[in-house]
């Protein structure tokens, strides 16, 4: 009789989870739906030509080709003495970097960066 208690329990379990995933997947739905609908359909020309102007490429000296790093800032945005240190130690080991600034081309500053809210229109 245990036993029988011990597998409707398991089963009982294994119904709600199945249950919670099922809404939880319906929830993710729905949001994805409302993010799709609030953000513009964007090509990636348009994305290159708003953003790669405000990158900054850092070549070490002589004749390439050479190993590249792609070096991103993080939610308070651009530093350019952390990316010119950071780019001095990769060129005098012969590696160039390119640093990404995906805010400038946005007109997003760090404080509304740091902002979830305000970041994400649905």
């Amino acid at each position: 009789m245990l036993r029988l208690i011990n597998l409707f329990l398991i089963y009982f379990v294994s119904l709600a989870s199945i249950s919670q995933a099922q809404d939880s997947l319906a929830a993710m739905g729905e949001l994805e739906k409302k993010a799709r609908a609030s953000v513009p359909i964007t090509t990636l020309s348009e994305i290159n030509a708003a953003l790669r102007p405000h990158d900054i490429i850092y070549m070490p000296e002589g004749e390439g080709p050479f190993p590249a790093v792609l070096f991103f800032h993080g939610c308070s945005g651009r530093t350019l003495a952390h990316e010119q240190d950071w780019a001095k130690r990769y060129n005098s080991e012969g590696v160039a970097v390119i640093t990404v600034d995906s805010y400038s081309g946005r007109d997003i500053r760090w404080e509304e960066a740091c902002n979830m809210e305000k970041m994400l229109p649905w």
